[in-house]
Order: C-alpha cells, then sequence, then structure tokens
C-alpha cells in the first residue's frame, strides 16, 4: 500500500470495496481532530517551558 497499489476487497469471490491511497490534494471528510479545538480552563498554574515538562 506504500507503494501508491490500489488493494480491492471480496467476499467470497465477488468485490466489495476497494482501498485507494488519497493524494496531498484531495480533502478530507471530515476533519482530522474529529473534536475540534480543545479549550481547556484556567487553574493558575505556572506556565512550563518544554524541558521543564520532560523532568
Amino acid at each position: 500500500m506504500e507503494r501508491g497499489e490500489t488493494i480491492t476487497v471480496t467476499v467470497n469471490g465477488p468485490a466489495v470495496a476497494r482501498v485507494a491511497p488519497i493524494s496531498h490534494d484531495d480533502v478530507l471528510p471530515c476533519p482530522t481532530g474529529p473534536m475540534g479545538a480543545i479549550h481547556l480552563p484556567d487553574l493558575g498554574l505556572p506556565e512550563l517551558t518544554d524541558g521543564e515538562l520532560e523532568r
């Protein structure tokens, strides 16, 4: 599939579905984040840097 080929799915012989790669120009039918933006409440905690978070 990584090489761009199309896969045909069969059930007892007849084809029932086809899996094909999408191009970068294709528009997906739904956003990649199905829940949308996440808004977290401000708990009044200090901002941490990436380095502080990794410790």
